[in-house]
């Protein structure tokens, strides 16, 4: 009946619809068989298949995969894959061109010269083949179909600026990679085809392409072998391939192969190179738009008439040369090569008892190398398969020890990729009739671990060369939808779902993992979409009390945590001016909105804070020297050091100082200055406004709250502590207002014959001894240091009630009675307190010496006089030097200023008995000399 077929040769260009065609002859027979040359594909039209007729009627079969209904009537396979001896009344070829195939042709040409329906065969390819087909097969009818769209080539274009629905080809899988790579940072990303791919994985990655997730497609050859898919223009990255043996360059009939995957249907297609592919010449080009390429004049062939009784026999049938000028005797292909390697072994030659052990021998040899291993290593497998054939099925703990390897979901995209190659070798063999014990549950087994690493080689490359969030956003703006933007409680950006960046009060900050191609589609799609949250937001911002805003110490203005604008240094110091910060593309009305705001809200904590100051400029009873000083301390922010303005003080009448005071200014010794404007938040902005006016990059901070004394900051703007309420002095800085205090104290001491710092004066300054003595030298004294014993308690209540009772020593009284002050002769029957002095002298040989302490002697130490200074005028230490009780008759009360005392801790000379540290000693030595 096979000779009653009808033979039919459909060729023609890519696009003509020929594979669509094979499928309704097909399906208008009862039963039917078509042969594919890639499992993609296959898998493909099997699914096509299905959805017509459901599955319970179409078969799979590839070499890893095997679905055979118990009715099945349509199987749709693999070339090498197709039952041949089923007697179907329809049978199809695709792609029959390949049996000009080095590698596999010789299957091709097989089906060509053998396979046929028992109604009607089809043989599915390019015209090229049409001398071939009409010389092998005599009995064939050509039918020649065009192409349904115009092929044009648009020479060299750029990745970045490759069109939409664009496919790029390589030929390597780094080559691949690469591109992808590029595309992802570029364009959102890319689906990635390759024929090494699982059919799953395969479907996973084209659906991303045809649904618009990525507009990109980088393949290998693979999409040349029929894949549909809407494809508008096909770029070659290279124009040359590793062919299994060596680098060559790609035939003319090959590119055009490639290239007509562009245009489907009735839509126009465009080809091109990219990269660092040259631009094709002007044949190649016109051969490829006119579909015109040399025919084939050699097909590869492989005797089929195989012979079993021995190995030898068995390589001789496969070795058997062809007198056909048509055919070419195939070059020796691996499992050829597998199975002279296992003969050559000793062993397993002596295993061989028959025809079935040669039939099992080369069906075992016919296992793809899938892996990709050396041909020695893939023979150890094989030898090892083949061994456990010769006495039953494969052991099923030794498949579990192979697949168990291969079971894992972790890696990267290589590791997932060898180890799906892995698989398919179990896979292959599980399908095998009789080749393990339980084949069903193998079948599942293996196909359960290929959707396992199938779904996570997809999800590996769409995470590495899918920029999801990018690719979503190009979709959306490209269909000019409405996008939608949230932004939740801290501020992040979800447009369409998609996480974007960060509002920072107005102004938007993108994802700083996007690439700069990225950057720009994420910021015009999220500004796109934040148009309406920024009008939202700023209507928020308008009607928000003044207590949800602030400023900082850098001149910051905040909105709750969000930095929404800064100060300006205005015209008027106490008048700074604001500038929004608020994108540009947010728009002019935003922005002017958030402005008017910032503004009201700072001219606000101005007067508010600056109220005594705001009134005495409006004061406009205030006229001549007192309306001149009172801008004097408006210009310096409600603080004057006393030193640069003493003059114009000393000008002040009372009535002037009075009207003065009424504004709450105070005339200290040190500083004139307003209480009021002390206070941290005053401090705080009267810092601020300065720095504006010092134009300062950086502003200093104000000092914590509270503090009376500060370290003194070096390297600080000059007036830094006097704007900040301090004056320095020494190591440290002293608050102006509990300076005035301190100075208060010193007037009532004795500042030229020296005086001792009282607990009061620690007190105010909350200082160490050693500390205030470096703050009064700051201030203009001199401190003499000196150690001492240190003075003893009374040792009971009844010494300390004797010395009370003890007559009163002849020498003037001290403003408080010391021990020091005790007179020299003790009372009878009554402990009394030795001088140090004593004690120190009347200390018995090998004691312990008393313990010393350490105290100060504070003298005003006015500067040396400048050369020409006019005789008799005092010189004046920094902020003046304070009154005392130095003078009092026009007679020294001491020794002269310029002439410190010197004081000792040792003993007293004998011919010296008056006490050094007691506060009459002057006055007593006076004495002693008049006496």
């Amino acid at each position: 009946m096979a000779e009653k077929s009808r033979i039919t040769a459909v060729l023609g260009p890519t696009n003509t619809g020929k594979t669509h065609y094979a499928i309704e002859r097909m399906l208008a027979h009862r039963t039917g068989v078509i042969g594919l040359p890639l499992r993609l594909l296959a898998r493909e039209v099997y699914e096509r298949i299905v959805a017509l007729r459901g599955p319970s009627v179409v078969a799979l079969m590839t070499g890893e995969e095997r679905i055979v209904p118990e009715r099945t009537q349509y199987w749709v396979c693999t070339v090498e894959a197709m039952p041949t001896g089923i007697g179907a009344d329809f049978l199809a070829v695709d792609e029959i061109q390949l049996c000009g195939d080095l590698d596999r042709g010789h299957v091709f040409t097989d089906r060509l010269l053998n396979a046929r329906g028992l109604h009607e065969t089809l043989f599915l390819g390019a015209e090229t083949m049409r001398p071939a087909i009409a010389a092998l097969v005599p009995r064939a009818q050509f039918m020649r179909r065009e192409r349904f769209s115009e092929l044009s080539y648009t020479g060299s274009k750029k990745i970045s600026r490759m069109p939409p629905r664009a496919a790029i080809v390589g030929f390597s899988v780094d080559n691949v990679y690469a591109i992808a790579e590029l595309l992802r940072r570029q364009k959102g990303g890319c689906a990635v085809v390759m024929g090494a791919l699982s059919p799953r994985t395969r479907n996973a990655q084209v659906e991303l392409y045809q649904n618009g997730d990525v507009d990109y497609l980088v393949a290998t050859d693979a999409i040349g072998m029929g894949l549909n898919l809407d494809i508008r223009h096909v770029a070659f990255s290279g124009l040359s391939k590793f062919d299994g043996h060596r680098m060559r360059a790609l035939y003319p009939n090959e590119l055009a192969q490639i290239a007509g995957r562009a245009g489907r249907h009735t839509q126009n297609g465009s080809f091109g190179v990219t990269g660092e592919a040259r631009p094709l010449n002007a044949e190649v080009v016109e051969a490829i738009t006119q579909n015109r390429f040399a025919p084939v004049r050699k097909l590869q062939w492989r005797n089929a008439r195989l012979e079993f009784g021995t190995p030898e026999r068995l390589i001789a049938a496969l070795e058997v040369p062809t007198d056909n000028e048509w055919l070419s005797r195939a070059r020796e292909a691996d499992d050829l090569g597998a199975l002279k390697t296992l003969v050559a072994l000793p062993d397993l030659r002596a295993r061989i008892a028959g025809p079935a052990d040669v039939k099992r021998l080369w069906d075992v040899c016919r296992i793809p190398d899938f892996r990709g291993i050396s041909a020695a290593e893939h023979a150890a497998m094989l030898e090892r398969i083949f061994g456990f054939l010769q006495t039953g099925p494969v052991p099923d703990d030794w498949m579990a020890r192979q697949v168990k390897r291969i079971d894992r979901t972790d890696g990267d995209i290589d590791t997932l990729s060898k180890r799906l190659a892995y698989i398919r070798t179990w896979t292959y063999v599980a399908q095998r009739n009789g080749w393990v014990a339980d084949e069903n549950h193998w079948r599942g087994v293996t196909r359960a671990i290929e959707d396992r690493l199938s779904d996570a080689l997809h999800g590996a490359l769409a995470q590495r060369f899918v920029d999801r969030r990018t690719s979503v956003l190009l979709r959306r703006l490209k269909q000019k939808e409405s996008l939608v933007a949230e932004v939740n409680d801290k501020g992040d950006v979800m447009v369409e779902g998609q996480h974007v960046g960060r509002l920072e009060g107005f102004r938007f900050r993108q994802d700083a993992s996007a690439s700069p191609d990225e950057a720009r589609t994420l910021r015009q799609a999220a500004l796109a979409a934040l148009g309406p949250e920024l009008h939202l937001r700023a209507d928020r911002l308008y009607n928000a009390p003044d207590t949800e805003l602030d400023f900082t110490e850098q001149g910051g203005l905040m909105w709750g945590d969000q930095a929404v604008g800064k100060l300006v240094a205005g015209a008027d110091p106490l008048k700074p001016t604001v500038a929004a910060f608020v994108d540009e593309e947010a728009g002019a009305d935003v922005a002017e909105k958030v402005r008017r705001r910032l503004q009201h809200f700072i001219d606000r904590r101005v007067a508010m804070l600056f109220e005594p100051l705001l009134n005495l400029q409006r004061d406009e009873s205030l006229t001549g020297l007192t309306r001149g000083f009172a801008f004097r301390l408006v210009e310096a922010l409600g603080i004057l050091p006393r030193e640069g303005v003493a003059g114009e003080v000393k000008e002040l009448d009372q009535d002037a100082r009075a009207a003065l005071r009424k504004h709450g200014i105070r005339f200290g010794q040190f500083t004139i200055f307003m209480p009021l404007l002390l206070k941290p938040a005053a401090t705080r902005l009267r810092l601020v406004l300065w720095s504006l006016m010092r134009g300062l990059d950086e502003f200093p901070e104000s000092p914590p709250p509270g503090l009376v004394t500060i370290p003194a900051i070096e390297g600080t703007p000059d007036d830094f502590h006097t704007l900040s309420g301090y004056r320095a002095a020494g190591a440290r800085a002293i608050r102006i207002d509990m300076l005035e205090r301190l100075a208060d104290q010193l007037r009532a001491e004795d500042t030229r014959g020296g005086f001792e710092a009282k607990p009061d004066m620690l007190s105010i300054t909350g200082m160490t001894l050693e500390q205030f003595a470096d703050l009064m030298q700051g201030l203009g004294y001199r401190a003499e240091r000196g150690e001492r014993p240190k003075v003893k308690a009374a040792a009971t209540p009844d010494a300390a009630q004797a010395e009370a009772e003890a007559p009163a020593p002849e020498t003037p009284e001290a403003p408080e009675a010391t021990p020091d002050a005790a007179p020299e002769t003790p009372q009878a029957e009554t402990p009394q307190a030795e001088t140090p002095e004593a004690e120190a002298a009347a200390a018995p040989e090998g004691e312990t010496a008393p313990e010393m302490e350490v105290f100060y002697t504070f003298t005003w130490a006015p500067r040396r006089k400048p050369a020409g200074r006019p005789r008799g005028e005092r010189p004046q230490a920094k902020g003046g030097k304070p009154k005392g009780k130095g003078r009092q008759g026009g007679k020294p009360a001491g020794p002269r200023a310029d002439k410190p005392r010197e004081f000792e801790a040792r003993p007293p000379r004998k011919e010296k008995q008056i006490d050094p540290d007691n506060p009459f000693a002057a006055a007593l030595m006076g004495l002693k000399t008049k006496g």
